[in-house]
């Protein structure tokens, strides 16, 4: 099991562990865990992110084959099915959502976004990790892969503050 921790002063690190039991805290039930004691420090995020709860859609992208021969190319079909999420924290290169969607780690997805009534954007992404809990959904983290340049404006305008009065 891979942990991961930050600083007060938001440095990230992780180390590899295991659970060997469970024991009781001054704050109730807890995990024993044993660790390799190799901290090793998480890359530094590229871009700047911003908490947010913002509603958006999700839709599984599927990669078909069109053509034959030296003509084969790729196509990306978007799947009919929609899932509901909420946008934890958003960055020009990713989101966490949280969601109760069936989506796999790899997945390709389609991200609509609901910025403000009537002004929805849309992003491509993959599903780089997902963190699950039984109780509240899971919270799927997205890498962008193709960001249409209105969805970035949009973006960058709401991580910045360029737009205070929207979400």
């Amino acid at each position: 099991m891979l942990m991961s921790f930050f600083t007060k002063s938001s440095k990230g690190f992780s180390l590899d562990g295991h659970v060997v039991g469970t024991g009781n805290t001054v704050r109730g039930p807890g995990l024993q865990i044993s660790h390799s004691g190799k901290i090793k420090p998480l890359v530094k995020r590229q871009f700047r992110r911003k908490q947010a709860a913002i509603k958006c859609e999700l839709s599984l992208v599927n990669i078909q084959e069109v053509g034959e021969g030296r003509r084969k190319t790729s196509k990306l079909v978007v799947d009919n099915k929609r899932y509901l999420g909420n946008i934890q924290d958003i960055s020009i290169g990713g989101s966490a959502i949280k969601t109760n969607a069936p989506i796999i780690v790899g997945s390709r997805i389609k991200v609509s976004i609901d910025y403000v009534d009537n002004y929805t954007i849309s992003v491509l992404g993959q599903v780089l990790r997902i963190n699950r809990s039984i109780a509240t959904g899971s919270i799927i983290h997205v890498k962008f892969l193709k960001v249409p340049r209105r969805a970035f404006n949009t973006i960058n305008a709401l991580v910045f503050g360029f737009d205070e009065d929207k979400p």
